[in-house]
């Protein structure tokens, strides 16, 4: 039905006075691909300007500097300041003269964005956040629709794609023009398109995501976030996270425009994964008895088995329960997360440990199922957060990650070790040993930790927590 509506609106542009063509291109050698997207977004308004919308301008840039990010990430595990999500930057677009990331929709506005895909990363994706409502953070993501490398039109059926970035049916999108477009109305959507492909932009450039009018309301405090995976070497990356893109406005629509709604869509059932993981279950079990016999010969004493218990995010709920919190479960079942979905990502299958550990030295070892090599998800990390102390039990403010580590470390092995350990504890991982050992710092609070597997590459969403393999956690102690 898309398809068939674009074919449509290309075939309606054509008949409108002809106009000249803006190039745009994200190929450096063509010239600022920031000045290009630019140039095509205001053709589009000035279109759209002549039918009396109006536009409120905006710019769209990452939020943390990349090589801080990178400087931190290779020290210490994790990001610079703590917040989000490690070995993951991200950009929002912002308004009032670039000082606030928050705005809102009417019912038939529109969040409009043109700007290059990244090149080559592991992942990137796209949401449009319910930020507060009536007062209350809600974090959650308002979208039917999921928006990330294999679902924007202008993926491709898999024939040449790299194979060690991407093994399933689609080749992500990168480095190619995209325009986004955010709203709760299928006609805004449609004339929106009508006006770029007027402009001259590939009608394969043109992607919605639709903003149910029954999951957001007028009133609500919005943000949109993109992220993308980085890594230590990825220059490319770095260097397009240092462009600014004021090729951002929200089409604000005219008194008399008489749209049509999109309806709400539930959340869709997660897909069977494609890579069964249940035969490795008996070689997890082996690899964990293994370690703990060394482990404990070594000088450590064992305490207990821990898991990591799925996170299920019914985000329907957030925006409707205030207290409902989906991150209030293991280790976390007594800190207040009041931003309730806490900045979700509908592509992402979350996990968090049972046990929340006091400030004594320990190790924490986690022995799991590789599910990037296994090919069920794009990018997958283990973050250790700190509570926050008692300022926790009021808000998540201040729950921080404090180190971290991402599938890179594993490699092609299909069950992985990986040990996060208290300060001078990681001597017990010793060169020769084929288990990483990432450093905890002791900041009188405690420590837990979230799993992420982003991006099932069979399905184009989040990986089926049911279906994987769960790591679990051998606790030691000095």
């Amino acid at each position: 039905m898309f398809s068939l509506f674009l074919a449509a609106v290309a075939f309606s542009a054509a008949f409108i006075a002809p106009r000249t063509a803006v190039a745009f291109s994200c190929d450096s050698a063509d010239g600022d691909p920031t000045a290009a997207a630019r140039a095509l977004s205001d053709e589009a308004f000035d279109i759209l300007g002549g039918d009396g919308w109006r536009r409120d301008e905006g710019v769209f840039h990452f939020t943390h500097d990349h090589d801080a990010e990178l400087a931190a990430l290779e020290e210490t595990g994790t990001n610079w300041n703590g917040i989000g999500n490690p070995a993951m930057i991200y950009a929002r677009p912002s308004f009032s003269g670039g000082i606030s990331p928050v705005f809102r929709l009417g019912p038939s506005d529109a969040l409009v964005m043109t700007f290059c895909a990244p090149p080559p990363s592991r992942y990137f994706s796209a949401s449009t956040y319910v930020w507060r409502r009536r007062g209350r953070v809600v974090s959650a993501t308002a979208g039917n629709n999921r928006v990330n490398m294999l679902t924007l039109r202008n993926s491709t059926w898999n024939h040449a794609c790299d194979a060690e970035l991407f093994m399933g049916e689609r080749c992500p999108v990168f480095s190619k023009p995209i325009v986004l477009v955010s709203t709760k109305d299928e006609l805004t959507f449609e004339r929106v398109s009508e006006a770029f492909l007027t402009a001259g932009i590939d009608e394969v450039a043109l992607n919605v995501e639709e903003l149910a009018p029954d999951r957001i309301m007028d009133s609500d405090q919005l943000t949109f976030s993109f992220r993308s995976a980085m890594w230590p070497g990825n220059d490319a990356l770095g260097e397009y996270s240092k462009l600014r893109w004021n090729s951002v406005f929200i089409a604000r629509a005219p008194r008399n425009f008489r749209g049509r709604l999109f309806a709400l869509k539930p959340q869709p059932s997660p897909s069977r994964l494609m890579h069964d993981e249940r035969h490795l279950q008996s070689s997890l079990y082996r690899r964990a008895e293994q370690l703990k016999r060394v482990l404990v010969d070594s000088g450590l004493k064992y305490m207990q088995t821990g898991k990591i218990s799925t996170v299920n995010v019914d985000r329907d709920r957030c925006l409707t329960s205030r207290s409902y919190s989906p991150f209030r479960t293991g280790a976390a079942r007594q800190i207040r997360i009041q931003s309730a979905c806490f900045g979700e990502t509908s592509d992402c299958a979350y996990g968090i440990s049972d046990l929340a550990l006091p400030d004594r030295p320990f190790v924490a070892l986690f022995v799991g199922v590789n599910h990037v090599a296994k090919k069920n998800a794009m990018f997958s990390n283990i973050a250790a957060y700190q509570s926050g102390g008692a300022t926790s039990f009021i808000s998540a403010a201040n729950v921080r990650v404090v180190s971290s580590v991402d599938d890179r470390a594993w490699g092609t092995d299909l069950v992985y070790a990986h040990a996060f350990a208290s300060g001078g504890l990681c001597r017990y991982f010793a060169k020769g040993w084929k288990t990483a050992c990432t450093e905890v710092p002791s900041n009188g609070q405690e420590s837990f930790f979230i799993t992420r597997d982003y991006l099932d590459p069979n399905s184009a969403t989040a990986p089926n927590s049911d279906e994987m393999i769960n790591p679990m956690i051998l606790y030691f102690a000095s």
